[in-house]
């Protein structure tokens, strides 16, 4: 399969059908009985530029796109106009790692839940609690910890960011992703914090920053660790950076902790940059590092509660307790598509499973972490 069909296939794979409804779209060149929706959530006008009159882009009124056609157009059509050699770029281009999406998961999965953890001062002692109830296979791993290996490998994702990481969770994680998708997978890790990359599309530039969170004091936060790397795409040269991190609660600056990794790993300037983690805030607003832009992945105009599960699932009224957006995945140098979490209903979830996990038999979240994961697929320009 040729490149730009490879990228062809990944929309047509992902490109929804939605029922007309006048409600939802707004200023829609169409009539009813004419047209029908097709579209990828959060996709910018600017990636269908090249589309032909017929084929429309609409804004719905929850701020995002879809690309209108006439019912009795061919798919194959849309494709062919989205993936024209002004608007995908030229098979030499794709060649050299350029204009093909990457998925992106970060994901912190709870000292509690892996490891069955009770202690009272711990926020999720109730899920540790539940988890720890569970059965275990022969290693030792309750069904928490196993469900939230399964999630991490449920895709082969270029980039793997995890927090609280305990139990070895990582390294299973990376023999699951390595036999279920039959490529490498590689582990920069330090004390409760890892970063899985897929060594069959990335590979390093330089040694790992591995350091703590710098507080807004100019103190490093006890148990905060930070990973930051410098890679390349096998097929490109452009330099990326990939940061990891799990935030204090005390103040910080992000900007400050973004700009002081980026400096660690290049003395030249850096144009792609991916910014992963609990964040314990949210970031829900785009920023300028000049000359980077940085723009959230979960933003106000698709907010998502991913965290600060404080009294545990299960408490109380036996759901989950989300309250705050404090996982996210940050870009500069290109953009995040619509971000996956467990707020997207299953049938709409490509990066995250969906459905009865096949570790417990209930629906995901249940047996899980206190936070959600948040997946995203990232295209650089």
């Amino acid at each position: 399969m040729s490149n730009i069909k490879q990228v062809e296939f990944f929309y047509k794979n992902r490109l929804k059908v939605f029922p007309i409804d006048r409600n939802m779209i707004s200023n829609a060149p169409f009539t009813p009985k004419n047209y029908q929706v097709k579209g990828y959530l959060g996709i910018s006008p600017h990636h269908f530029k090249n589309l032909t009159p017929e084929f429309k882009v609409v804004k719905s009124n929850t701020d995002k796109y879809y690309i209108v056609v006439p019912k009795e157009a061919e798919f194959e059509e849309v494709l062919s106009s989205m993936f024209s050699e002004k608007n995908a770029g030229s098979s030499h281009n794709i060649s050299k790692g350029r204009n093909i999406p990457i998925s992106v998961l970060t994901y912190n999965v709870s000292h509690e839940a892996i490891g069955g953890k009770t202690n009272q001062h711990s926020s999720a002692h109730v899920l540790g609690g539940k988890c720890l109830n569970t059965s275990h296979n022969a290693l030792g791993h309750n069904q928490c910890f196993l469900n939230v290996v399964y999630i991490c490998s449920h895709e082969p994702h270029a980039f793997v960011g995890l927090q609280e990481v305990d139990r070895n969770i990582d390294e299973v994680i990376q023999t699951v992703l390595q036999d279920k998708h039959k490529q490498k997978f590689n582990i920069i890790s330090t004390r409760f914090l890892s970063l899985l990359y897929n060594a069959n599309i990335y590979e390093t530039i330089g040694k790992p920053y591995i350091s703590q969170v710098i507080q807004s004091n100019g103190r490093k936060a006890p148990g905060r660790p930070i990973i930051a790397q410098l890679f390349k795409h096998i097929r490109g040269s452009v330099p990326t950076a990939v940061i990891n991190m799990h935030c204090p609660h005390k103040e910080y600056s992000l900007r400050e902790n973004i700009t002081h990794a980026i400096n660690k790993l290049s003395n030249t300037q850096v144009k792609r940059v991916i910014v992963m983690g609990d964040f314990n805030k949210e970031h829900m607003y785009p920023f300028e590092i000049p000359p980077l832009s940085f723009q959230p992945a979960i933003s106000k105009s698709n907010f998502q509660k991913t965290g600060w599960n404080l009294l545990g699932e299960g408490s109380a009224s036996n759901k989950l307790k989300y309250n705050k957006a404090v996982d996210n995945v940050i870009i500069a140098g290109g953009n995040a598509f619509e971000p996956e979490t467990w707020n997207i209903p299953g049938n709409m979830r490509k990066l995250l499973p969906s459905g009865k996990s096949p570790v417990t038999g209930k629906r995901f979240p249940t047996l899980t972490s206190d936070h959600s994961p948040v997946a995203t697929q990232v295209l650089f320009t």
